[in-house]
């Protein structure tokens, strides 16, 4: 429907949710539209690309925490090995995209956060925002759980003794930041843009 009309935000009658969170679909349509692939050979590379994306993002997380080459390593093992790796995140769904880009957002953050110089830093805050502006856009449950989890990070980069390092403040200061734009961003297209998730997610929230 997108690549016939040219247009995001199409019907979908199985999962009506999905049209307001197009980022899947709108990059499967430009794939096809710019390549001389058809829609299933598209979507199929795309999420091929996508799941190896974030098997290498999980190692790469896990280097900028601290761990070294043969530890993040075992890391990325050890996720592959998780079923929803192997058989959920490898299907054609919004959050097969969006869960490669909130660990690819998790990553950028944390090199934002242990930046040492202002343009390093800089330049990593706009990776982390582009990042989590995919994750907005493609899903909802993702875009809220990356929420979460930068504001835990956050959180534990405030309290002094925890953060154990020079120049702490700056560092909380960085987290917050990205945090508090992060989460306008979410709250915003679901206001604006999607606010049928707010019935779709209820019933799983109260029973």
């Amino acid at each position: 429907n997108i690549l016939s009309t040219g247009k995001l935000f199409q019907p979908a009658e199985i999962i009506p949710i999905i049209s307001r969170y197009p980022g899947l679909h709108a990059a499967t349509a430009a794939l096809v539209r710019f390549t001389a692939l058809d829609i299933w050979q598209a979507g199929t590379v795309l999420i091929a690309v996508l799941h190896l994306s974030l098997l290498l993002g999980i190692v790469a997380l896990a280097r900028s925490v601290g761990l070294d080459s043969r530890a993040a390593s075992l890391a990325g093992i050890m996720y592959a090995t998780n079923s929803s790796f192997i058989y959920f995140d490898t299907e054609f769904a919004y959050e097969s995209m969006a869960i490669t880009l909130l660990v690819w957002a998790l990553v950028a953050f944390v090199q934002a956060i242990r930046g040492r110089h202002g343009q390093e830093r800089g330049a990593w805050c706009c990776v982390t925002l582009l990042l989590c502006a995919g994750t907005v856009v493609t899903h909802h449950l993702s875009s809220i759980s990356l929420t979460l989890i930068m504001a835990l990070i956050s959180i534990a980069l405030s309290i002094p003794w925890l953060a154990r390092r020079e120049g702490w403040v700056r560092t909380a200061c960085v987290a917050w930041s990205l945090t508090l734009v992060m989460g306008g961003m979410m709250l915003a297209w679901i206001h604006f843009v999607a606010p049928e998730v707010v019935s779709y997610l209820s019933p799983y929230l109260g029973s």
